[in-house]
């Protein structure tokens, strides 16, 4: 291939990067890895009771007020996957593998970790929870990731954003509507931590308190006075009365739009990966 021939090729490539959707771009950058039907969903399935895993970390998650956990499954299940019973285990071991779990009701709040939803600072992604939001009365985003430095949270009451913030690698994408009274006093704590530092002072002032509300702990904070700190599950009294419970788990993917975005629109991309193996002397794969 001549260098002309690889030009063409990337710029191909570029334009086609462009016209992907936010979902396309998640598609692509997972490798497929989310590509499948149903395909070993039987290994998180188990109607034995449990008992409840803490979880928050690396993970997205909803808390939608009520107790019919069934009908939320059912609104969420968009693409009509199969929706299977199993207990809180094996569920939430899914959610970390691409399954969506709808968890038992505990205290008047059903958790959905894993949904397939875009990121909230998204119009698309805000319509969707306003649309839950009205059907179900009050639900809470949240998301937390390490490895991208990314972190939300969002509250929607009757179809209305009342709060919402996000940030990612350090850039806040999202920061709307009043402060809520936990988020003022984790905001009072970092500035009481950095008394002595007037630089993350100076720092806490600009951003207006963001940085410090997405810390990993702030988000736990703030999830346990909107809802339930599902951090410390296993701390909460009379967990014991939910164990035999069981949640939902299922596939909310359309397999269809997937098997396009990883064959049709990545076969260019494709071609130019190669040949900069190539131009970089690098084995081919």
């Amino acid at each position: 291939m001549r260098f002309e021939e690889f030009t063409t090729l990337l710029q191909a490539s570029n334009k086609i990067m462009q016209s992907f959707t936010a979902k396309e771009r998640v598609i692509f950058y997972s490798g497929g890895s989310i590509l499948s039907s149903n395909d070993g969903i039987q290994e998180y399935v188990d109607t034995t009771p449990s008992p409840i895993f803490s979880f928050g970390r690396k993970v997205s998650w909803l808390a939608i007020q009520g107790n019919d956990h069934r009908k939320v499954a059912d609104y969420l299940n968009r693409y009509s996957r199969p929706i299977l019973e199993t207990n809180w285990e094996k569920g939430l071991d899914g959610a970390y593998h691409h399954f969506c779990f709808v968890s038992p009701p505990i205290n008047n709040w059903i958790f959905v970790v894993n949904p397939n939803l875009l990121p909230i600072h998204l119009p698309a992604g805000q319509e969707a929870l306003s649309n839950l939001s009205k059907m179900f009365g009050e639900v809470h985003f949240y998301a937390h990731h390490r490895g991208t430095a990314y972190c939300a949270f969002a509250k929607f009451v009757q179809g209305r954003l009342q709060r919402g913030c996000s940030q990612a690698g350090g850039t806040t994408y999202l920061n709307t509507g009043e402060l809520t009274p936990i988020e003022r006093q984790l905001i009072a704590v970092a500035g009481q931590r950095n008394a002595n530092d007037p630089e993350q002072l100076a720092y806490l002032a600009e951003d207006k308190g963001v940085t410090a509300l997405l810390a990993e702990e702030s988000l736990a904070a703030i999830a346990g006075d909107w809802s339930i700190d599902p951090t410390a599950l296993h701390l909460y009294d009379g967990m014991e009365a939910h164990a035999a419970a069981l949640g939902y788990v299922f596939k909310d993917v359309d397999t269809k739009m997937i098997r396009e975005v990883m064959s049709e629109k990545t076969r260019v991309l494709k071609l130019a990966v190669r040949w900069y193996n190539v131009t970089s002397f690098s084995p081919l794969p």
